[in-house]
């Protein structure tokens, strides 16, 4: 048995948002390097997400696009397409995607 499918699908964008918040970067959320710690993007999510959608998923999927650093605030993005339930992680300029999040 393969743990691992030989083809690994890339998250894209959904199309659409139905919803977005603003999210203000603390200290506390940076490592020594200057970025943003990983589990943070998770807890980004959890702001834009309805939570019954996060206590209900059976997988979660996150592509890290572009590490977050130097920032003093980001957008995250809330949209459902085939099925599945997305937040993206944007500068607050909306012109980088720093993250995908797929949850099912």
């Amino acid at each position: 048995d393969q743990v691992f499918s030989d083809k690994v699908e890339k998250l894209k964008e959904p199309e659409n948002y139905i919803d977005s918040v603003q999210v203000k970067i603390t200290k506390d959320m940076m490592d020594v390097n200057g970025h943003v710690h990983n589990i943070n993007y998770i807890d980004f999510v959890t702001q834009v997400m309805p939570i019954q959608i996060m206590q209900g998923a059976k997988s979660v999927e996150v592509l890290y696009k572009k590490e977050i650093r130097d920032a003093k605030k980001i957008k995250c993005f809330y949209g459902i397409q085939d099925g599945f339930h997305y937040a993206t992680i944007k500068s607050e300029n909306e012109e980088t995607v720093h993250a995908i999040v797929r949850l099912k």
